[in-house]
This record gives structure tokens, C-alpha cells and sequence, in this order.
């Protein structure tokens, strides 16, 4: 590290490669790979503190955490990432009263650009702290975390149907749930309505080989198969997704499942997602615009639009920094690696959820920069004189975080 900043070098961390924008892109970088930094380093099974070699996987962490009698308590429905990018993007589940993964990070070691390690918390240079727990990647290289986990509990998922314009006009009666979160079929009125309670309740057997079939054959290959035909056709597309819709979830279905597996989804199809964090109070504001936009423009949108929740957390760069949030996320699928039109639809979508107080999710797609994002963080130059401080002559940065922050 020494030496790549003696020489005027770049270094870019690299994890599970799973973010959509170029937060770890940079073609004349030094990459490093944390993937063999996966040990557990010290367990407190009596307070839930657990330390941690930041580069282990999600679904890794999960594993281990269940084995120790231990759980993070939110999850976001892909575990592939490691530890290190998720708490540096942001990455969240649902539930109003529940933060981002960073959130239950009390403790960090960071290697800054001059090679040196520190260890930081909320006590122990907590600026730094605060800026490096949604740190970009630009604050340092992340090689420990220390995490206050609960113990492993079990979760009740019901999921059924609903309408858009039912929806929205009962959020805080349906945010009453301990996690809610929906998805809505763009092109009908259709929402899937998903809610998740802590239970005592055992958990009902894992999914056997129908099951298995059904998800990867069915909702990934099948749906893939028929994305493929809407390249050629995308008239295609609303009757796809009415179609999934009606075939998957129009019926009322309800399961126990541990926290890790019940938050998990199996997705399989590349795609490309748009998401932003908006103040909780324009969440109808934002999906009513959405779907505004896109019967105007024409635009063949992809299910699902993504509806998530959140609480106020602290990071100085969270999306959900300060204030309650809902999270909006539109996706294109990109079936056999082909694209449709989506880039059209993602600056109009990103211009709207600008205009309504949102802020992008760090890891993908968006086209806000430094001048346009300052407002929208109250401890912008907070973190700016950390990150600066950890590294002031900007051997972390790349194009996406010039944009993003503004040079050193």
C-alpha cells in the first residue's frame, strides 16, 4: 500500500463482483481480492459481539453465525456478497424498524493508503468510524468487522396478492408488520404483499426436488426463455408479467424458515437494477409517479419493482441516513446476457426519485454526482474530511467515486 501511493498508484478492494454501477471498476488499479479473509476471529456468544475477517461471504457468515446459535437480525435477499462490499454499499433488507447490515457493525479495522491499520468504533475515532461503515470503498480497506448479532430466530413468511392503489393507501397499517415489503408487477395493478414475524414455531422442511425444479427451471430459465422472446417483441412484456404473476402469486402462501434462508432469494438471470432510498413519506408519491412515467413513455419494464423499508440509520453516507425510507428498486433483466432498451427508462426513473429527495443505492445504477448528492446528506462534509484523512491523495478512488464524491 506503501508503495502503490509512494508511486502514485491505485488500489481498489474488489468483493463478490455483485454490484451493477462501477463502484470497483478502475482500469489502471491494483486489485485486491479479500476472498481468503473469511476467519472468524473471536465469538461472544453471550453478548452476540463477533469478529470477523471481512472478506468471508454472506451466506458463509450466515452459516456460521446459525452454528454458533447466532444471526445478523436483517438481511437483503442476496447473500453472495462479502461482508466488506454489503457494508460499504449499504446493502439492506426490509422492516421499518430495522437498519442496513451496516447498522449492526460496532467495530471496524481499516487499513488506510498509507498502510497503517486502525481500529474504530463509536468511542475510538468515531468520525472515521461513522464515515467508513458506508465507506464507498473510498475510506480504506475494511479488514475486520465486529458485529452485534441476536440469537438465531425463526421467521413466519406470509405472501399473497394485492393492488398497487390498496397498497399504498394502507402502508403504515401494513408497515405495523415487523418486516413488509412488496413487489409490483409493472403494467398491471398487481403487487405480491410479503410480510415476516419472529416465531417460535419449528420450520417447515426445506424445499425438496419439485420445488428446487420449479425455481430454477420455471422462475429463472423459463422467465429467461421468455425475456428472450420480448427482445424481439416487447409488447411481450405486460403479458409476461401478469402472467408470472397470476401462475406465482395470486394465491396466499405462509411458511417458517430460519432468518438467513427466509430472507434469500434464488435469482439466476443477470440484470440490471435502479434503486433509490426515499423519505418514507413520498413512498406512494414515487410508485404512483413510477407507474405514471412508465404508462406515458411507453417503457417496457421487467417484475419486479422492489418495495423495501427501513429505519433512520446513522453511517454518514446510508441512504437511509436520518430518516425513515422506503426503498424503490427497478430492474431489466438481461436474459442470455442480451440487453433490452433500459437506459431511457433508468434516467427518467433516476430524474423522478432525484426530484422526490431520493438517494441512489451506491451500488447500482444512477447518474447523480458530487454537486447533486452534497445536499442530500446533512454530514457530507463530515465525511469528506475523513475519507480525506484515510486517504489524501486518493489511491482508493476511481472514475465512479470522482463522480460520486469529487476528488481528493
Amino acid at each position: 500500500m506503501r508503495e502503490a501511493r509512494r508511486r502514485g498508484e491505485r488500489v481498489k478492494v474488489v468483493g463478490a463482483g455483485h454490484s451493477c454501477a462501477a463502484i470497483a471498476l478502475a482500469e489502471d488499479a491494483h486489485l485486491v481480492s479479500l476472498d481468503r479473509q473469511d476467519r472468524m476471529v473471536e465469538v461472544d456468544e453471550a453478548t452476540g459481539l463477533v469478529r470477523v475477517e471481512a472478506g468471508i461471504r454472506l451466506h458463509a457468515l450466515n452459516q456460521r453465525l446459525a452454528e454458533r446459535g447466532l444471526a445478523l437480525p436483517n438481511l437483503g435477499v442476496i447473500d453472495d456478497q462479502s461482508l466488506a462490499g454489503a457494508i460499504s454499499t449499504g446493502t439492506h433488507g426490509t422492516g421499518l424498524g430495522m437498519g442496513a447490515i451496516a447498522s449492526c457493525v460496532v467495530g471496524l479495522v481499516v487499513m488506510d493508503a498509507a498502510g497503517e491499520v486502525h481500529e474504530l468504533s463509536a468511542t475510538q475515532h468515531p468520525a472515521l468510524f461513522q464515515a467508513a461503515r458506508t465507506g464507498l470503498g473510498a475510506c480504506g480497506v475494511i479488514l475486520r468487522a465486529t458485529l452485534a448479532c441476536v440469537p438465531k430466530f425463526h421467521l413466519r413468511i406470509t405472501q399473497g396478492p394485492g393492488t398497487l392503489d390498496e397498497t399504498l393507501a394502507g402502508l403504515d397499517a401494513l408497515n405495523r408488520a415487523e418486516r413488509f415489503g412488496f413487489w409490483w408487477f409493472p403494467h398491471t395493478d398487481l403487487v405480491r404483499l410479503w410480510r415476516a414475524e419472529q416465531t417460535e414455531d419449528p420450520c417447515d422442511p426445506p424445499p425438496g426436488p419439485a420445488a428446487r425444479w420449479h425455481d430454477d427451471w420455471v422462475m429463472n430459465r423459463g422467465h429467461e426463455a421468455l425475456l428472450g422472446a420480448s427482445l424481439a417483441a416487447p409488447a411481450l412484456v405486460p403479458a409476461i408479467n401478469r402472467g408470472f404473476f397470476e401462475a406465482n402469486f395470486a394465491r396466499e402462501t405462509s411458511w417458517v424458515a430460519p432468518s438467513a434462508s427466509a430472507f434469500r432469494l434464488n435469482i439466476l438471470v443477470r440484470q440490471r437494477v435502479l434503486e433509490y432510498a426515499l423519505p418514507y413519506e413520498q413512498a406512494a408519491a414515487a410508485l404512483r409517479g413510477l407507474r405514471a412515467l412508465i404508462d406515458a413513455r411507453g417503457y417496457r419494464v421487467h417484475w419486479p419493482v422492489d418495495v423495501r423499508f427501513g429505519a433512520a440509520d446513522e453511517p454518514w453516507l446510508a441512504p437511509a441516513q436520518g430518516r425513515a425510507t422506503c426503498y424503490v428498486g427497478v430492474l431489466m433483466y438481461r436474459p442470455f446476457d442480451l440487453d433490452p432498451a433500459w437506459e431511457p427508462c433508468f434516467r427518467a426513473v433516476d430524474e423522478l426519485f432525484a426530484g422526490l429527495g431520493g438517494r441512489p443505492h451506491w451500488g447500482k445504477i444512477h447518474w447523480r454526482d458530487a454537486a447533486d448528492l452534497a445536499p442530500r446528506y446533512p454530514h457530507w462534509a463530515a465525511f469528506q474530511a475523513a475519507r480525506r484523512q484515510l486517504d489524501p491523495t486518493g489511491v482508493f478512488m476511481n472514475p465512479y467515486l470522482e463522480r460520486v464524491l469529487g476528488p481528493c
